[in-house]
């Protein structure tokens, strides 16, 4: 039987770096994630071995939250087709093992809508993973049309992952938590439940 996962992060520390702190809201900067860094960056080492202990034939790899989503509509397009160049070198000869989500500017839809056909064309990615609110604005504005356009013209699947919420969410909902567990129950319990 063939299994393929879906939603396997990865994060390149040389392209998380690029991101401002203060767009990341504290996302990333946990002692947990600070430890998981190594293994989000790992594609070919102990993640194929774990593919291989556990059956797994193949991962769609797709980039974490901390990515051109959070840069402006100048800076997030060289961002993501950087990222999604680094992706594909990073699984250049595991073909048959890995395949990923392109990584979309969607601060810039139209830049987006290409960056999702050139990595469809040229690095044969299955589709895309965006977030779901960009610029506080949630995926059925019409400034995002571009992006799905493109995608049902390549006949590509959008996979639609939770995002950071808006800072002043996270304030008023998750801020003061002990154990400064505020920011994972904004996004990995309840907020995105």
């Amino acid at each position: 039987m063939r299994i393929v996962t879906l939603e396997e992060h990865i994060s390149f520390p040389e392209m998380a770096n690029k991101i401002p702190k203060e767009a990341l809201g504290g996302f990333g900067q946990s002692e947990r994630m600070l430890q998981l860094i190594p293994k989000l960056a790992d594609i070919t080492g102990d993640r194929l071995k774990s593919m291989d202990a556990n059956g797994i034939t193949m991962q769609v790899l797709s980039v974490d939250s901390a990515g051109a989503n959070l840069l402006n509509d100048m800076k997030g397009p060289a961002f993501a087709r950087e990222y999604n160049d680094l992706i594909a070198g990073h699984i250049a000869g595991f073909e048959d093992r890995f395949t990923a989500f392109a990584h979309l500017p969607t601060t810039a839809p139209l830049a987006a809508a290409d960056e999702l056909e050139r990595a469809v064309k040229e690095h044969h990615f299955r589709g895309a993973m965006i977030r779901g609110m960009t610029e506080n604005l949630f995926l059925d504005h019409k400034k995002f049309a571009p992006i799905f356009e493109r995608a049902e013209k390549l006949g590509v699947p959008i996979y639609l992952h939770p995002g950071l919420p808006p800072k002043e969410v996270a304030d008023i909902y998750y801020s003061g938590l002990p154990n400064h567990s505020g920011m994972a129950e904004a996004i990995a319990c309840y907020g995105w439940g």
